[in-house]
């Protein structure tokens, strides 16, 4: 019995290396011509928004105060965008506005005037519509301007324009001239 025993050990044993040796001898099986490559990176578009909104004849004076937009194919303008790849509409968006704020606080009785409001100038502000943001600033007189470009129409979205911790939403469409609270003055 001790025999046996020892004669099913050895074979286990033997079975057990010969499976080893027999799995590192085999060869590994070599395709020819596929070497593994990375998936592919999306490209990503780089647009001349500026130059785009030229040629749209969107380049209105910054006294001209709202929102304007047109819509374009992509593959016919050129501005960054292919001529033959990933053809399709887009909205090209200009908004003008001015912020001004006003020195006084509370409820007045008399009616605001331009003398009484401050240019709210050379200020960053950051501005978010549904689905683009930015950065744009102001110049002296309180004038700034948004151009982007969007997948759909920003017309009746909420347009959303922040100067340091101070914010405040107004539909895209209704903007014009905006008048702050005092905190908002330089």
């Amino acid at each position: 019995m001790k025999n046996i025993g020892f004669i099913l050990a050895f074979i286990f044993l033997f079975a057990g290396c010969t499976g080893k040796q027999v799995k590192e001898s085999q060869p590994s099986i070599v395709y020819p011509n596929t070497t593994p490559t990375a998936p592919k990176e999306k490209t990503e578009e780089i647009i001349d928004v500026v130059s785009l909104q030229k040629y749209l004849r969107m380049d209105y004076p910054k006294e001209k105060l709202g929102y304007s937009e047109k819509k374009f194919n992509t593959c016919e303008v050129g501005f960054g965008y292919s001529n033959t790849q990933n053809c399709r509409q887009m909205y090209s968006i200009t908004i003008h506005y001015q912020v001004k704020c006003r020195q006084s606080e509370g409820t007045i009785s008399t009616i605001l005037t331009d003398a009484d409001l401050t240019p709210v100038e050379s200020a960053n502000v950051k501005w978010n519509l549904k689905n683009v943001q930015g950065l744009s600033s102001t110049d002296s007189s309180g004038y700034g301007q948004i151009q982007t470009v969007s997948s759909q129409s920003q017309r009746h979205q909420r347009l959303r324009l922040a100067i340091g911790e101070n914010f405040l939403y107004i539909k895209a469409s209704d903007i014009t001239k905006v008048v702050t609270p005092k905190d908002w003055c330089p």
